[in-house]
């Protein structure tokens, strides 16, 4: 018997878990259930599979079976709500929106049994719930909302749709995003006060209410300002620095600080101060208008314009050519005429020395300035350039490739080269040369011993033809010439630099070779070959001494060597362990070779000083010698009275005579004489140099030679004294120099002291004597 009893009815929601009941007790606390089975009654849909009626059956040990009905709805939810905004779904953030626009913003539900609610909410509150079908199967509600403020940034908005109260409603939200323009911008500080060109100021600019932050800007005249820093402080202001610097050209110009929000219309907002700027004149050099400065020649007029911006006004002009001051020519006539006219400068029948660099100075109260110089270019005819190669090697057969190269105005020119030898000048076909601009290259090959000489490279342009060509030497290829002016430039304990100048490269190209020798060992140490003469050699052991052979080399052989010493310096620990006191006295001092030539080259020039000095003392320090009346010791001067001389002057001899004739074998100031009565001695080449003899005030004159008559060589005629030159003997040789005398003349010898100095008095020893026939007096 099967007892069907009502029927429960179950709402569950798809995708969730959902408890159908079935009733399993009994009154008869000893009856249990034994069998409990469940049915279902197929009729959902494919949707719904799960919602049917369910039959439960419960078999017990006593009482009878039992069914129960449970009917199972199922609930479909709706599917997430898509929020459209201009048409188009939107998640997350709407915007960025602009302050004052309406928004229109639609929610879409779709799916879900039984038929969802869609409403939308803000933070939380109620907004809209006027949701309907489409009739597309679909839920929509359409929130619009008025024009936004700053008060709706951020704002949160949610839109729900639910068909139960069983789950949560699916929602969809969306954050408004919005940009505002700028409220507000001004220049901080007065810009009304005067400013100074070339000094540092700062402007501040400062603006507030744009989101994002307004980019600030700095203007003039139109034109953007760089190096503004911008930096954006709490909330919505945002400063702007400019490191200003006012140049001339700033006076009474407008600078605009601009706040832009180029994101919002109308989002530009500026505020301008007027400058007012002094400064130093600003100016500029132009060449007249009428001249064209490509094509300026020697005996043309030109001029040029000095253009002043200054304020204040300027009070002096001054020009100048290659920093020269320029000053009106004196007369009329010549070349390079100058005159200036206030601010013009004028030249007349220019010549080449008038090219150069032109510039005006300006001056006025706040400073002095000098324009940017304007070239002036004279056209001339080409010349040679300065410094290029000009002796080339090569051989027989083989093709020289000369280079010659010119300076011209203009630079259009035109190159003949020729080949000059003693027999002949040819011209180089035309097959041979190649030339661009300012630049000509010959190929040269020469083909027997006639074919080496002179190559001649003339230029010539508009202006005309150069005056001096170009001159090349062709030699015949060889080995390069030694290199030149070796120098150690640098030496340490490990390491040694050399230095050279290259010779002529005999035509090839040559390298370059530094074999470096022990030259205690006698080995190679190195062997370097370089592009260039300058070697650096390492990793040299410390206090090696070296000799480096340096050479050039190419193709055709090597060049004489050159040799030079050097070495590393002593590392500093082993100079340190030398010096100790277990090292034998030997060691102590190390004298390299260079040390040694250094002490030697010293030791001789300090042993031919002293040399010198000794013979220059002892040559001093002589003194007469006792002769004979004829002879003279020391230095000896023979004065003959003549008519008309003065007596007093041979009396004041006599006297000194007699007085010290008698005191010459006692006077430890004379020297006997080694040598015979027939040898003159004379001492010294300075023998008139020192004399001063007096005489009634008279002085000893040294006047002019003159031939005299037969006997009487050369007579020196003073004011009241005649005397005769000093005559020396040459070594090896016994004949003498004589000079005549009147008989029955007296001679006085005077000796002479070579140290007196003038103003200090000393004696002169005076002799008188008669006349020899087989003995003349010398001095």
């Amino acid at each position: 018997m099967i007892c069907i009893g009502r029927v429960t009815h179950v709402v569950g929601v798809a995708g969730r878990r959902v408890d159908l009941p079935c009733d399993t007790t009994t009154v008869d606390p000893e009856d249990r259930a034994v069998l409990v089975l469940w049915y279902k009654t197929a009729r959902a849909s494919p949707r719904t599979a799960d919602a049917a009626l369910y039959r439960c059956r419960v078999d017990f040990t006593f009482s009878p079976t039992r069914n129960q009905r449970v009917n199972l709805t199922v609930i479909m939810p709706p599917d997430r709500p898509v929020i459209l905004y201009n048409g188009r779904p939107v998640s997350g953030l709407v915007g960025p929106l602009q302050e004052g626009d309406p928004l229109e913003l639609t929610c879409l539900s779709r799916g879900g049994r039984p038929e969802p609610r869609v409403t939308w909410s803000r933070d939380d509150l109620l907004l809209d719930d006027s949701d309907g079908p489409d009739g597309s199967g679909q839920v929509i509600n359409v929130l619009r909302l008025a024009p936004l403020g700053r008060e709706d940034l951020h704002t949160r908005l949610v839109c729900s749709a639910t068909n139960n109260n069983i789950s949560r409603p699916v929602t969809t939200q969306v954050v408004l995003d919005m940009y505002f323009r700028p409220l507000s911008v001004t220049i901080l500080g007065s810009a009304r006060a005067a400013t100074l060109a070339g000094q540092s100021y700062e402007l501040v600019c400062q603006a507030y209410g744009s989101r994002p932050p307004a980019n600030l800007s700095w203007w003039m005249d139109g034109a953007a300002l760089d190096g503004g820093r911008t930096e954006s402080g709490l909330g919505n202001i945002t400063s702007s620095t400019l490191p200003f610097k006012p140049r001339p050209t700033d006076n009474g110009r407008e600078i605009t600080c601009r706040a832009e929000n180029s994101l919002v219309s109308g989002g530009t907002i500026e505020d301008k101060r007027l400058l007012n700027v002094r400064y130093a004149p600003i100016v500029a050099v132009r060449l007249g208008y009428a001249l064209d400065p490509d094509d300026i020649k020697e005996g043309a007029d030109v001029y040029f314009e000095c253009l002043i911006r200054a304020n204040p006004a300027v009070y002096s002009v001054v020009w100048s050519h290659d920093e020269r001051p320029v000053r009106p020519s004196p007369r009329a006539g010549v070349s390079d005429m100058v005159s200036i006219n206030e601010r013009s400068l004028v030249i007349r029948n220019l010549s080449r020395r008038s090219a150069g660099a032109y510039r005006c100075r300006a001056a006025n109260p706040e400073g002095e300035a000098a324009g940017r110089p304007v070239h002036l270019s004279v056209k001339y005819a080409p010349v040679c350039v300065s410094g290029q190669k000009s002796r080339y090697g090569t051989a027989r057969n083989e093709a020289a490739r000369v280079t010659c190269q010119v300076e011209a105005s203009p630079a259009d020119v035109t190159f003949r080269w020729q080949f000059n030898s003693s027999a002949e000048t040819l011209d180089l076909p035309f097959s041979q040369i190649a030339s661009r601009g300012v630049e000509s290259r010959a190929s040269y090959t020469p083909k027997t011993e006639l074919d080496y000489g002179t190559l001649l490279c003339t230029a010539e342009n508009d202006i005309g033809r150069m005056v001096k060509p170009c001159v090349f030497n062709i030699v015949p290829a060889g080995p390069p010439e030694p290199l030149r002016n070796c120098t150690v430039i640098n030496q340490t304990s490990d390491s040694l630099e050399v230095k050279c100048a290259a010779g002529f490269d005999g035509g090839l190209p040559q390298y370059f070779v530094a074999e470096l020798f022990d030259v205690a060992g006698r080995r190679l140490v190195r062997n370097l070959t370089r592009p260039f003469p300058h070697f650096a050699v390492l990793e040299l052991p410390p206090g090696l001494e070296l000799r480096l052979e340096l050479y050039a080399a190419n193709s055709r052989g090597r060049s004489r060597a050159i040799t030079l010493d050097g070495f590393t310096l002593k590392a500093a620990e082993k100079r340190i362990s030398s010096s100790t006191a277990d090292a034998p006295p030997a060691e102590k001092l190390s004298v390299t070779p260079i040390l040694g030539v250094l002490i030697g080259v010293v030791a001789s020039l300090i042993i031919i000083a002293i040399g010198v000095v000794a013979c220059m003392r002892n040559h001093s320090r002589r003194v007469p010698r006792p002769v004979k009346h004829a002879d003279l010791v020391n230095s000896s001067l023979m004065i003959k009275d003549r008519a008309g001389a003065d007596a007093d002057f041979a009396e004041a001899g006599l006297r000194v005579a007699a007085k010290l004739s008698g005191a010459d074998e006692a006077n430890p100031d004379v020297v006997p004489s080694k040598y015979g009565p027939d040898h003159e001695v004379v001492e010294s080449t300075r023998l008139l140099n020192h004399v001063h003899v007096s005489a009634r005030g008279s002085r000893l004159s040294l006047g002019s030679c003159s031939a005299q008559s037969e006997g009487k060589r050369c007579i020196h005629q003073g004011d009241s004294v005649t005397y005769a030159e000093l005559s020396l003997p040459r070594p090896g040789k016994t004949s003498r120099s004589v000079r005549g005398r009147d008989p029955g003349t007296a001679v006085v010898y005077a000796t002479i002291d070579h140290g007196r100095t003038p103003g200090r008095a000393r004696d002169t020893v005076v002799r008188t004597g008669e006349p020899s026939d087989q003995r003349e007096s010398v001095v």
